[in-house]
């Protein structure tokens, strides 16, 4: 073998995994994925009262990354059904009238809102690595924020609109840096984890505190909390959670490590953690971050559940 430029099969899409080629060198099989996710909403912190759980995003194929506008009235979210992952709308009371936002023909996800309501950061994965864009709520052609070879993702707004936060490994190492939504010089915000492998330094999920002079971050399993002008972090909470949100004077998250998964507000200023719910993600995935978040008033938590999850054993006649 000579190796060289790898060329893209063009079979399968997204859930294509384990291919195998005929000794003839004809035929090509490989594993397709499906997976069914829909959003679900339950009972918030602030609700005082446990309820029915209700889906109110739904389709066949995925939907998840659910983000409520600042208003609560709206949701973002991440759907698969126009046949390529692209950022939709929908009200937030019953998950109708859904409206596809973006139309790129690839892997667009996470998005996040501005705190006017009037744009959406999102990542998406156009040349082989992820960057951040930015998209009005009305719709048109998105402004892209970051280029490069390294990957950057999950956007989430400042609370004055001045900056979007991103997750980005840049430099061999994952961190949160954060650029002006017009584009612009990107700045790192977090130290940088401890060199290794980049599943060991990921940061996952960033959030600015109400006053705007903290950042709490997830990474290497643990929460942490830097200055928002950057400088050194201290740790709050050991086995950190992958789905969470900050809410209030606390941190709303999704404990996992048990089935059905628990609903915990942490208080910030005690210390002290709650349990206010549980709910049933259906059967796992290995994605613990499929979507997570809280409405502004702490009436709700949206989360996604896997609803359906199988494989079909595919074969391409007349490979080349």
């Amino acid at each position: 073998m000579e190796g060289g430029v790898p060329v893209l099969a063009g079979v399968g899409g997204d859930g294509a995994s384990a291919p195998t080629i005929a000794r003839q060198g004809d035929r090509l099989a490989f594993l397709l994925r499906h997976v069914d996710t829909n959003i679900w909403r339950t009972a918030g912190p602030a609700a005082n009262k446990s309820g029915p759980t209700t889906r109110i995003v739904a389709s066949t194929r995925e939907d998840s990354d659910q983000s409520f506008s600042p208003d609560g009235k709206k949701i973002a979210f991440r759907s698969t059904r126009s046949g390529s992952s692209e950022i939709w709308l929908s009200d937030s009371d019953d998950g109708s009238t859904p409206v596809q936002l973006t139309s790129i023909g690839q892997g667009a996800g996470t998005p996040g809102w501005s705190p006017d309501g009037n744009q959406i950061a999102f990542d998406c994965r156009q040349e082989g690595h992820s960057d951040i864009f930015v998209v009005s709520v009305q719709g048109g052609s998105p402004h892209r924020l970051t280029a490069g070879p390294s990957d950057n993702i999950m956007p989430s707004w400042s609370r004055d609109g001045k900056w979007i936060y991103f997750s980005s490994d840049r430099g061999g190492i994952w961190a949160v840096w954060k650029v002006a939504p017009e584009g612009g010089l990107a700045v790192q915000v977090t130290p940088q984890g401890e060199r290794g492998t980049l599943d060991d330094s990921f940061v996952y999920g960033w959030s600015e505190s109400v006053d705007r002079k903290f950042l709490y971050y997830v990474q290497n399993g643990t929460l942490w909390r830097v200055a928002a002008t950057g400088g050194e972090a201290f740790r709050i909470l050991a086995f950190g959670p992958v789905r969470w949100r900050l809410f209030r004077n606390g941190i709303c998250f999704m404990d996992v490590s048990t089935r059905p998964a628990q609903l915990k507000l942490l208080d910030l200023s005690r210390g002290k953690t709650t349990r206010f719910g549980t709910v049933d993600l259906g059967p796992p995935t290995g994605d613990t971050g499929l979507g997570f978040d809280v409405s502004p008033d702490g009436q709700w938590v949206l989360y996604t559940r896997v609803d359906g999850l199988g494989s079909d054993l595919m074969v391409v006649e007349n490979f080349r």
